[in-house]
């Protein structure tokens, strides 16, 4: 490619910008959803809980906040 040719911007479908704030409140709804309730999917899934429910409110804190 030569030095003088001009490069076009990228064209954004108009349907990404609604997926991915979409995706950003799923993964905070679900994060803080197992941050404040960390037994209740296992119970709903007919489990035992876990008796460690730090590591799963953990997991909900990473869930929920890294991907943001």
């Amino acid at each position: 490619m030569a030095i003088d040719q001009q490069v076009t911007p990228l064209q954004i479908p108009s349907w990404v910008p609604r997926l991915l704030t979409f995706a950003a409140v799923y993964n905070l709804a679900s994060g803080g959803f197992v941050i404040l309730f960390p037994t209740l999917p296992f119970r709903l899934a007919g489990m035992e809980p876990p008796n460690y429910t730090a590591l799963v409110q953990g997991l909900g804190c990473r869930h929920g906040g890294q991907k943001v």
